[in-house]
């Protein structure tokens, strides 16, 4: 998103935005699947919840920075790309924390699989 503010050719935006688009297309997914996965895990819907909450928050701060700052649509992305930044941050620092079972912790969203997402992660960010 920050990338956005970078450069104003009509072809660069376009391009760097259909990545962004498709890249947190990917991490909105995977995210969906990680956050029912320790609904599952954990017995409640709070991660699925909080996840899909997060995406409003977004939305919201998005349609309030915007209108806000429209003269300077720049600093907008850059602090939309900053938002997006720290919400990948503490995203990843969520699905990292142990679920406790009975006596056991797992770490099942740090698999490989989770680990070749930090591409698509970093993109979106």
């Amino acid at each position: 998103m920050a990338s956005t503010a970078v450069n104003s050719d009509y072809l660069v935006l376009l391009i760097t935005r259909a990545a962004a688009g498709a890249a947190g297309a990917l991490v909105f997914i995977a995210g969906g699947m990680i956050a029912a996965r320790l609904a599952t895990c954990a017995g409640a819907s709070t991660p699925i919840t909080i996840y899909f909450a997060g995406a409003g928050l977004g939305i919201a701060f998005s349609r309030t920075i915007i209108p806000l700052l429209s003269e300077q649509w720049r600093l907008a992305w850059v602090l939309l790309g900053m938002a997006a930044g720290l919400a990948t941050v503490l995203s990843w620092t969520a699905a990292a924390i142990a679920i406790t079972e009975g006596n056991r912790i797992r770490r099942p969203v740090l698999s490989a699989r989770s680990r070749s997402m930090s591409g698509s992660a970093a993109a979106c960010g």
